[in-house]
């Protein structure tokens, strides 16, 4: 028979082994529950906003519409309750002229109405000050304060044509003069808006694309072009030698007698010089963790980072030529965070059956 002695050591070795058991448990199980915290919540993405009647229109003023040159919209144009339209010619209108009828009454009506919802559509990440250089995943994004455009920004639509893109500005919006906004993997200007609480305004030789609510006034200068709609809630519309060209999705554009594709054709005309490729330079403007953790706007990434900023740019690139190459969208970050959680929760429960176990089995070994 064993001594005491060797029953007490034996005791206490097992009991050690029980307590490291438990302390790992314990580990892994509170590592998996951070896990679960810390992963994104996972946003509602951003829904088209709906134009109503103001969707014919190209440019549509409130006090007024004046134009310089030889600008030419591809829709109607419009101005209500002001009665000034001037420049048209030169400038031409492919579409309708409505000037103070119940036809502009009512798509200002509905300008209104659809700023209001697009500026309650909840905000997913807040934005800086400046645009140029970064690149943006779809999504809701908000600035409290103005917001200025210096070369080119990137919409990113990761290979869904209805990714919607909304950018809810808090003051002013500039571009710069030769600024553009590009669209790349899928993004379409149908589902790009811009929603500005005073007056806008676009610098010389600017690529534009979307439609602009502004509250106030819109300023096209000389030669800047909009894939989209300039729509002025209270104020005046200023052109000067603008080309405007339809805003609308390819899903939208009557089909023709050609054979059906199964890659959708782009909605963006040459002139617009929007890219299809995939840049991989610019950083990545995705949902933070800070923005879900708090429940409120996080930091995007800023063109300063490094490492992180590179990986996921990086990576996006990789993503969207994949999906291009499959025919399928590619897994964001968010889904494939909210995708881990089942796993980190099998991983806790796993880690708590691991403590039980060994308690356990400790306790039926364990000499009396």
């Amino acid at each position: 028979m064993r001594s005491q002695l060797e029953i007490h050591a034996h005791s206490s070795a097992k009991n050690y082994l029980f307590r490291k058991n438990i302390r790992w448990a314990g580990a892994i199980a509170v590592a998996a529950v951070l896990l679960v915290a810390s992963s994104p919540t996972a946003y509602a993405i951003g829904t088209k906003v709906d134009l109503g009647s103001a969707s014919s229109y190209s440019v549509l003023g409130s006090a007024s519409v004046t134009n310089t040159g030889k600008t030419v919209l591809s829709n109607d144009l419009g101005v209500s309750p002001g009665t000034a339209v001037s420049g048209f010619p030169p400038g031409i209108t492919l579409g309708q002229k409505h000037i103070t009828d119940t036809e502009a009454s009512l798509a200002r009506s509905d300008l209104t109405t659809a700023f209001i919802s697009a500026s309650n559509q909840a905000t997913d990440e807040t934005i800086g000050a400046e645009l140029g250089g970064l690149e943006f995943l779809p999504g809701v994004y908000a600035s409290p304060a103005a917001v200025e455009l210096t070369g080119k920004v990137t919409l990113n639509a990761q290979g869904n044509p209805d990714a919607v893109f909304i950018f809810k500005i808090g003051s002013a919006l500039v571009t710069h003069s030769s600024s553009s906004v590009e669209l790349i993997n899928g993004a379409e200007a149908c589902n790009v808006f811009w929603v500005v609480n005073s007056s806008a305004t676009l610098d010389t030789d600017t690529t534009f694309a979307g439609t602009i609510m502004a509250l106030q006034s819109i300023s096209a200068k000389t030669r800047a072009t909009v894939q989209g709609r300039a729509l002025a809630r209270n104020g005046s519309v200023t052109l000067d030698t603008n080309v405007f060209t339809p805003g609308v999705c390819t899903a939208e554009v009557p089909s023709s007698s050609a054979p059906a594709s199964s890659t959708p054709a782009s909605s963006t005309p040459a002139s617009a010089s929007v890219s299809s490729s995939v840049s991989s330079t610019a950083p990545v403007i995705e949902l933070s963790s800070t923005a879900a953790a708090s429940g409120g706007p996080g930091s995007p990434v800023s063109a300063s980072s490094t490492g992180v900023a590179s990986a996921v740019a990086a990576r996006s690139s990789i993503q969207a030529q994949s999906s291009v190459a499959l025919g399928t969208p590619p897994l964001s970050n968010t889904s494939a965070q909210i995708m881990a959680l089942p796993i980190a929760g099998a991983v806790a429960v796993a880690a708590a059956g691991l403590g039980l176990i060994s308690a356990s089995k400790k306790r039926r070994t364990t000499p009396r």
